[in-house]
């Protein structure tokens, strides 16, 4: 019952719901979200797979001032000025289920497997960026991709993430 009636609705003001949301997939997950979880906030997995040394395809050679970066993200893409993030920290450990995650609150960590000369510093910085946005958009929709889509080179730092890993399947 539910389905036919999010459709119904999403057919009498498609427009606008599209301009929200992106399409009816994102709309429909949206509302079981609302649904299913307190303040519709789909809880992030708790579950993390290290990724076993031996299996990483970069050298890990500590090669980037985490802060650095962050700073002249914030010059770049903000104009000097974002409010919120409390801190921003390279992972211990490498692991395979992210690059990146930001948590509620204004904590940001940046896996660890992307602290290396392999991995391009615009890349790194692509990453940081990717993450801030969440501050504001929980979502992976239509606007947190528009916002994305506005960093440099979006495209090419994106099949580096894509590709050059090419063994695991990360998530944002």
């Amino acid at each position: 019952m539910l389905t036919y009636q999010v459709k119904e609705i999403y057919n009498s003001y498609k427009d606008i719901i599209d301009d929200i949301y992106g399409d009816y997939e994102s709309y429909y997950y949206r509302i079981i979200d609302c649904i299913k979880y307190d303040k519709g906030i789909k809880p992030v997995s708790s579950y993390i797979e290290e990724m076993p040394v031996e299996l990483i395809p970069f050298r890990l050679e500590p090669t980037y001032d985490l802060q650095e970066l962050y700073k002249e993200v914030v010059d770049e893409m903000f104009g000097g000025h974002y409010e919120g993030i409390q801190s921003i920290e390279w992972t211990d450990k490498p692991y395979k289920s992210f690059y990146g995650k930001y948590y509620v609150g204004g904590r940001i960590r940046i896996n660890c497997i992307l602290n290396s000369p392999d991995v391009p510093r615009e890349t790194v910085k692509f990453v940081i960026y990717h993450e801030l946005l969440h501050r504001d958009y929980w979502y992976h929709d239509k606007e947190f991709y528009k916002r994305e889509h506005m960093y440099p080179d979006y495209t090419e730092h994106n099949r580096f993430l894509d590709h050059g890993i090419y063994q695991y399947k990360f998530e944002w």
